[in-house]
């Protein structure tokens, strides 16, 4: 997901486990991609899908913003020097 988000690409996810509800109900209300359930799923469905994520400009759009976003995210390596700064400063072992 974060790799489609990165690119700016709209999503078609089918969530099976673990943390992927959560991201997907994310993805889907972000607007950036669809999502079906996996086990209520046709191969026509998931085609349909395929081609709305293809052809549909608004998810476009939404999906660009969102790798916009992403991209203006700093990078861990910069993050990292400034929590360790506050974490000394809390005085916290």
């Amino acid at each position: 997901m974060m790799g489609a988000a990165t690119y700016g690409v709209p999503h078609v996810g089918m969530p099976q486990g673990a943390d992927q509800f959560v991201n997907a109900d994310a993805l889907e209300h972000s607007g950036a991609g669809l999502i079906l359930r996996f086990e209520h799923v046709s191969a026509d469905e998931v085609e349909a899908a395929v081609r709305q994520a293809l052809d549909d400009a608004a998810l476009a759009v939404t999906a660009r913003r969102l790798a916009e976003e992403t991209a203006a995210r700093p990078h861990p390596r910069d993050v990292v020097p400034e929590l360790e700064r506050l974490i000394k400063s809390s005085g916290r072992p």
